[in-house]
């Protein structure tokens, strides 16, 4: 069993369906690691041997894959450190249920789906929107003026956002925020909209699906929600944060200082393609990144024993 941290604290972080690996997934990952994620995965999941960024091409499939890699990654570390709180980004916080304790893999899979088929019923006429090198402000102001409306989905930290607007708008977003001073405008290549509110129903349905569950208190606290809280053990309104953000603004930079404001030094991050690292990095240097992509990498979390 691990020991708890001698100095700091350690938190994990499940990331999100943007963490399909470039190449398959059984070129770096050890064999305990693919036992897990064939325990874990759904069956409309590829095999770890066919999971890779040229074979997916749907949200659905991005997501239980995601959610299944990074929670056996994540057992797997386990193994070497003690998480003392753990969180997720975007659907990364389904993951992040199941490792606090309080959701079941199968469970996990379920949600997963209930959330995408609800997604489903969003606008296909919107497209979702990188904008980096822009504050969220300028971005909003550019919003408020296109003829239709649009919504800021995601804040990542102060110069990367990600919004949802009409395809019809694209080239005119676009080229006002690159005019305002954008270093890059990058359609993303999701089929449906993400955290608008037009998914309040989609919201509700996965809050009753979490409440007719009667989860379990939270082993471990986690980080949740469109504006985090730190949750010790009310799995109820883990499970009503989670279910909610998928219509809300999710400002995650502040996942990120309120796992710092709650004692963090250390963050271990699950990401095959290393972008999560990145962008916690942006947002705050005072927090040591630990990413694991490979077996290798896990010998470093033996420092956090």
């Amino acid at each position: 069993m691990s020991q708890r941290n001698a100095s700091g604290k350690t938190a994990f972080l499940f990331p999100g369906q943007g963490a399909v690996p470039k190449t398959a997934a059984v070129d770096f990952i050890g064999t305990s690691v693919e036992a897990s994620y064939n325990r874990i995965c759904s069956a409309k999941a590829f095999e770890l041997g066919s999971f890779h960024q040229q074979n997916v091409h749907t949200d659905d499939v991005a997501q239980l894959g995601v959610f299944a890699l990074s929670l056996a990654m994540g057992w797997e570390a386990a193994n070497y450190c003690q998480a003392d709180m753990i969180t997720g980004y975007s659907s990364g916080l389904y993951a992040a249920m199941v490792a606090g304790g309080c959701l079941s893999p199968r469970q996990g899979n379920h949600a997963i789906c209930l959330a995408y088929e609800g997604v489903c019923q969003g606008d296909t006429a919107q497209v979702m929107v990188g904008v980096v090198g822009l504050g969220v402000q300028p971005v909003q102001d550019i919003l408020g003026r296109l003829q239709q409306p649009g919504a800021l989905s995601l804040v990542n930290n102060k110069s990367q956002v990600i919004v949802s607007i009409s395809k019809d708008e694209l080239s005119t977003f676009q080229t006002k925020c690159l005019e305002a001073g954008a270093l890059r405008v990058i359609p993303l290549p999701f089929k449906y909209p993400y955290h608008v509110a037009g998914l309040k129903d989609s919201g509700k349905r996965l809050h009753d699906y979490f409440r007719s569950l009667h989860l379990p208190p939270l082993m471990i606290p986690v980080v949740v929600g469109s504006k985090p809280e730190f949750i010790k053990q009310d799995s109820a309104r883990a499970g009503d944060l989670v279910a909610s953000q998928l219509y809300q603004t999710v400002w995650w930079n502040e996942t990120i200082h309120t796992l710092m404001r709650h004692g963090a030094e250390k963050l271990v991050v699950f990401d095959s393609t290393e972008t999560l690292t990145r962008i916690v990095r942006w947002i705050s240097r005072q927090i040591t990144v630990i990413n694991i992509a490979s077996p290798d990498d896990l010998n470093r979390l033996q420092d956090l024993r």
